[in-house]
């Protein structure tokens, strides 16, 4: 590139870099959002403004004429994905709030040969729709280019290393660390390709434990999904029962203590949600999580062998609504007892000054069962 043309070019980026800089945060934001209410998971949508020295060089470096228009990135935004498939769905939502110009967008890996290997991302030049423009805070960017990379975790892990790579040897390798850095490549886009795969698998696993239950067919293996569906499936058999949303962090808790209860498949779970009980429910209004259902099932089945054999002191807390519940069928001195030995507490004040031996119970000092410590 020219002197004259670099130096004016520097001048103009020096001048207008804050007007990127704005650009990508606003851009990022609205990323951010549309992929939150779009239902679509990411690790991370990041922005930034292109330096005044890394745009000269890359000018230079790709010997452009018009500087100005042909650096599309001098605003930038990263979408980290964990699938393929997550990317290609944040690339039909960005078409969607965005003028994409798919001339100069580009698609790495299809870029890439059938026998080659290397970095793969989705390149999105775009600008701001005309609705956007019209705003006033959105004014100033009309007309104006922006990149959006689109990657997956793998893709960026790659991107990172050959990025590493190229820095510490200038772009030149020893051809054995080439043809290694490459097999890293290879593998890391066969795990791309399998973490899709395994997705797809999981996604219809879950429906297909959805429809089973949904029809009555509960000789299914206890897991996450199982449990899930099925405690959603005989919510509805309720009047009074409140279903709050828990911690997912807590699942595979609940599935421990039900195999350690004795339940291998879902069926076995149902055998214990009998009239009585849910009567019972009804008549305290239990209002629980759905993990906190399938563990007052299991008390109210055998208090004993749940706390003997299930809780292993995940949680230390019991609600009024079910201590009462369990009360219909335990007599209130047992079930003291019981709580008492394994250190749970009633957080009802009613209910704890009836407990002589428990007299420091306070709510600061204690966890709601439905909420259960990951960490026991």
């Amino acid at each position: 590139m020219a002197q004259r043309r670099r130096t004016k070019f520097e001048k103009w980026l020096a001048e207008n870099q804050s007007v990127f800089a704005e650009l990508a945060s606003a851009v990022r934001s609205i990323i951010e959002t549309a992929l939150n209410e779009n239902g679509i998971p990411h690790l991370s949508v990041t922005g930034r403004a292109k330096t005044v020295s890394s745009a000269v060089r890359k000018a230079r470096i790709k010997g452009y004429r018009q500087p100005k228009q042909e650096t599309t990135d001098l605003a930038g935004i990263r979408v980290v994905t964990f699938t393929q498939t997550d990317a290609d769905r944040v690339c039909t939502l960005l078409r969607t709030i965005f003028r994409v110009d798919e001339k100069r967008s580009v698609d790495k890996s299809a870029a890439l040969k059938v026998n080659r290997v290397g970095y793969r991302s989705h390149h999105l030049i775009c600008q701001l729709d005309d609705v956007r423009v019209k705003l006033v805070e959105f004014k100033k960017f009309a007309s104006v280019t922006f990149e959006v990379q689109v990657r997956t975790v793998l893709q960026h892990a790659w991107a990172e290393i050959e990025h590493s790579r190229n820095y510490k040897f200038s772009g030149v390798l020893p051809a054995t660390l080439g043809r290694s850095l490459n097999l890293v490549a290879g593998l890391l886009e066969v795990a791309d390709n399998q973490i899709v795969q395994l997705a797809g698998a999981i996604e219809t696993y879950q429906k297909e434990i959805q429809s089973k239950t949904k029809s009555g067919d509960l000789n299914l293996e206890i897991t996450s999904a199982s449990l899930e569906s099925f405690l959603a499936q005989i919510a509805k058999r309720f009047k009074r029962l409140k279903v709050r949303k828990g911690s997912e962090t807590t699942s595979r808790q609940i599935v421990a203590e039900c195999k350690s209860f004795g339940i291998g498949i879902v069926e076995d779970m149902n055998k214990l949600v009998t009239k009585s009980f849910i009567a019972l429910c009804d008549k305290h209004k239990l209002e629980t999580t759905s993990i906190g259902l399938a563990r007052s099932i299991l008390m109210f089945a055998d208090l004993d062998t749940y706390f003997e054999k299930a809780h292993q002191n995940h949680w230390v807390q019991i609600s009024p609504e079910t201590f009462r519940l369990l009360s219909e069928k335990y007599p209130q001195e047992k079930l003291r007892a019981v709580l008492h030995k394994h250190s749970v507490r009633l957080q009802d004040e009613e209910l704890s000054e009836a407990v002589d031996e428990e007299p420091d119970l306070s709510p600061d000092e204690i966890v709601d069962p439905d909420e259960a410590d990951p960490d026991p």
